[in-house]
């Protein structure tokens, strides 16, 4: 999260205003924003990080020509308006006057020039801004609750949809998930309204990449799924975080396997001069030399030889080659660990040690968790060519089996033979329910991927193979919403659910998803208020509860601002 000194002041062209009303509102900051673009002068009023109120510099930024541009004032009566103004009238009361607006609906024009303002200064690329942190303006202006999330869509939407592709593209290393400290969602537009369950899928933190393609597969519009995670990344729901990767490690050359040791050679050198001062004590007790006399064969005269062994330095080296082969040995016991494992093992979870609902950017950490703990890197390297070709392989395989996890229809192919083994081998009532489990799991893997139909058929086979949780039933409705689309079809499974657990929130809050996308808000709002009753902590159904609330506020300023 930026500081404040980096959000307090700035330049347009470094930072567009949408992004920075974004980091205001993540900060929750409360203070004034002057802006000065081209020759027109803006100043946004937060509390809280919400955006309460503006005023601008510019002429056309008035409550009259919005009026017009509404439908709400004819262009010939702007005139006799504007007379009353400039003889002294206040402009609220010849509105009043006129009859052309009560009160409420004043306060709401009033509420919706703040907005336009707003918006319309998101348009420029050049002019600098400086935030003030500060709360006395609260008692001279008028304050209003200005969504922010809805300012930036559609300053986005108006202005910059045409880049936002290319700003994404450049963040593609990083990740995102869900902000743990969300509090509470601000109202969003309406066409993500009815999809804020989509914000269950970034629980676990997923590469930004990955979660344009899933965000699209459900808007089935590229445009409005970047616009959705733009704005909940610069308004702090979604956080951000760069991909930190190390140096990358440079494979050897190929000639350097095969390229001998280079031996160290050691040179005689012509003995030094000895002194009285430099004789080292010759003693054999307490002393790390000894010293040995040769005496040659031959006519020669005899010849002694001084030779000094250092018994520390060999103990040493002796120490450390054979911890060297220790490691080396351990290195090896590990690789025949791993292959048995691969070999032994169909079951591809099994062998990474992961349950089928495990998030892939989880699935992704094991890998090079095991990469490490099995020391392949290593090994790939080694001066065994045998070895080094084990390693190899063993790591193709590991990355096979993260390839074919990771993508949803390879990973459906997989699932399908491998349950057809695995229904044969489940006899037993107890391995039933554990491969009912099983497929749950797989199950809820495939709905967070945005596949309900492959879902439904996993949760559909939990049911056949374990009938008596209310759970399965519950997400197999949700499923066949998702894959279908009809209510009537899903009620069935939902209702089933409640019977069997009337402790259960899941039925109430699928229940709840699924009204609110059949624009039913008052059975949504009954359905999840049930399922906050059985279930306080249930942070999803009290987001939709709340979204609900502020979609109420919204439609009530629709139906005062229809165009006639």
């Amino acid at each position: 999260m930026p500081t404040f000194e980096e959000i307090s002041k700035g330049n347009l062209g470094q930072r567009p205003l949408a992004e920075v009303i974004g980091q205001i509102y993540s900060s929750r900051l409360t203070g004034e924003m002057q802006l000065t673009a081209k020759k027109a002068e803006y100043k946004i009023y937060f509390f809280n990080g919400t955006p309460v109120f503006a005023q601008s510099s510019l002429a056309s930024d008035n409550i009259l020509e919005l009026m017009v541009h509404l439908g709400q004032l004819e262009r010939d009566d702007v005139p006799k308006l504007r007379g009353m103004i400039e003889e002294g009238m206040e402009t609220d009361k010849a509105i009043l006057q006129m009859g052309l607006a009560d009160p409420t609906k004043l306060y709401y024009l009033k509420m919706l020039l703040a907005r336009e303002i707003i918006i319309r200064a998101c348009e420029h690329r050049e002019g600098t801004y400086q935030f003030h942190a500060q709360n006395d303006f609260m008692e001279h202006i008028q304050l209003y609750d200005l969504s922010p999330m809805e300012i930036i869509y559609e300053a986005i939407n108006r202005h910059q949809v045409l880049s936002l592709a290319k700003k994404l593209l450049k963040m593609s290393a990083a990740k995102v998930r869900l902000n743990p400290d969300l509090d509470e969602l601000q109202s969003l537009p309406e066409i993500y309204y009815d999809r804020t369950y989509l914000l269950d899928e970034f629980r676990e933190e997923m590469p930004l990449e990955k979660a344009i393609m899933l965000v699209s597969a459900e808007f089935k519009d590229l445009n409005n799924a970047l616009l959705f995670l733009y704005v909940m990344m610069v308004t702090g729901v979604l956080l951000v975080t760069d991909e930190k990767t190390a140096p990358p490690k440079l494979e050897p050359k190929a000639e350097a396997a095969t390229k001998p040791r280079q031996v160290e050679r050691i040179y005689e050198k012509p003995p030094e001069p000895k002194t009285a001062q430099a004789e080292p004590e010759k003693t054999a007790a307490g002393s790390d030399y000894i010293y040995k006399r040769e005496k040659p064969t031959g006519r020669t005269t005899e010849k002694i030889s001084e030779t000094r062994v250092d018994w520390k330095q060999q103990s040493v080296q002796a120490a450390k080659q054979k911890e060297t082969e220790q490691a080396e040995i351990e290195k090896s016991r590990k690789l025949e660990l791993l292959e048995s494992k691969i070999r032994s093992s169909e079951d591809y979870f099994q062998v990474l040690g992961i349950r089928p609902d495990t998030p892939v950017g989880e699935v992704e950490k094991v890998y090079q968790q095991m990469l490490d703990q099995f020391e392949l890197e290593d090994l790939r390297k080694d001066s065994d060519p045998e070895l080094s070709k084990r390693a190899s392989e063993a790591r193709e395989a590991l990355y096979k089996i993260i390839k074919i996890l990771g993508n949803p229809d390879d990973r459906n192919e997989y699932e399908k033979a491998d349950y057809k083994n695995e229904l044969k081998r489940a006899w037993s009532m107890e391995l039933r329910k554990l491969l009912a489990r099983k497929q749950f799991e797989r199950g809820k893997w495939y709905l967070e991927h945005n596949r309900p139909e492959i879902a439904l058929e996993r949760f559909e086979q939990a049911i056949e193979l374990n009938p008596a949780i209310a759970e399965y039933y519950a997400y197999s409705g949700w499923a066949m919403y998702r894959a279908r689309g009809q209510s009537a079809d899903a009620d069935g499974y939902l209702k089933h659910a409640i019977e069997m657990s009337a402790r259960s929130d899941l039925p109430y809050y699928f229940m709840g998803l699924i009204a609110k996308r059949e624009k039913n808000d008052g059975w949504a709002e009954e359905c999840l208020k049930k399922a906050l009753g059985k279930n306080p902590n249930n942070a999803s159904a009290r987001r939709e509860l709340d979204s609900l609330e502020k979609h109420k506020k919204a439609g009530f300023f629709e139906k005062l601002f229809s165009k006639k």
